[in-house]
């Protein structure tokens, strides 16, 4: 115990006699380090250590949100091991919620999307209106603006896709997009890590990860292929599918380490 009536006291890390006032008093105990020095070593400790504790916070979020999305698509799915149900797709990786009334626009502008969405979804005991797709499907669904049972009728061959927007403009992408799958993956366009040929399901993905910022910088849809066009198709693009594309984001791995892990995946 100190006495009390001490007036000063020294402190180890600065060096000085200061007065009691500046030491920090627990249980009538008073430390040995002054507060300002006391503050300044649980900063020092706070920062050197951040990496470790940010690590270790991101793995724990990885882990909460693959629990919550496997859930999720467990309760959505038509099977008892979660599948697409127009391709029957069973990679996890490659499996997504989609809106069957297509308001997922709307719907993400209020509930968020990812981790968020099936927050929500456990929270208010999964509500109607969801379906497992893979993105391939989830995408390709979007691009022929058909739903799921008519997609899977062209992907099987029973049905035959009609062409509804006739729009020039609709027009010149549709053309712009092809020449571009073709300068990119030859004569028959196809996916440079799974191989997929379905045209619908392909898209273009930036080799050096840096797709968003170049989407700020050369946009997206027709004005992107018209850039491409006129830059003569730089070779920093490729042509995969939405389910190597969105899965290599995912797992955060190169198109080979993908091509590897769907090769050993039961």
């Amino acid at each position: 115990m100190i006495d009390q009536l001490e007036k000063t006291r020294y402190c180890k890390k600065c060096d000085e006699d200061l007065p009691v006032s500046e030491f920090g008093n627990y249980g009538g105990v008073v430390r040995y380090r002054c507060i300002k020095c006391n503050r300044k070593i649980q900063n020092e400790h706070h920062y050197k250590h951040r990496d470790i504790r940010n690590k270790r916070a991101l793995e724990a979020y990885i882990i909460r949100s693959r629990k919550n999305k496997l859930l999720a698509l467990s309760v959505y799915s038509d099977t008892d091991t979660p599948r697409c149900v127009c391709c029957h797709e069973t990679f996890e990786t490659f499996l997504t919620l989609d809106h069957v009334n297509n308001d997922g626009a709307e719907d993400r502008k209020k509930r968020g999307s990812g981790s968020k969405l099936y927050n929500y979804l456990n929270k208010k005991n999964y509500p109607v209106g969801f379906q497992v797709l893979c993105f391939n499907c989830n995408f390709g669904r979007w691009r022929l603006k058909c739903n799921a049972g008519d997609l899977q009728g062209i992907l099987l061959g029973d049905k035959i896709y009609e062409i509804t927007d006739v729009s020039y403009y609709a027009g010149l992408r549709r053309r712009l997009r092809h020449d571009a799958l073709v300068a990119y993956a030859g004569e028959q366009p196809h996916c440079d890590c799974c191989g997929e040929t379905f045209t619908p399901f392909l898209t273009f993905d930036h080799k050096s990860n840096d797709g968003s910022e170049k989407r700020k910088k050369h946009g997206s849809g027709l004005q992107f292929y018209r850039w491409l066009r006129d830059n003569n198709y730089p070779r920093y693009i490729r042509v995969l599918c939405y389910n190597c594309n969105t899965g290599r984001s995912i797992l955060g791995c190169t198109v080979n380490e993908l091509k590897r892990i769907m090769g050993g995946r039961s």
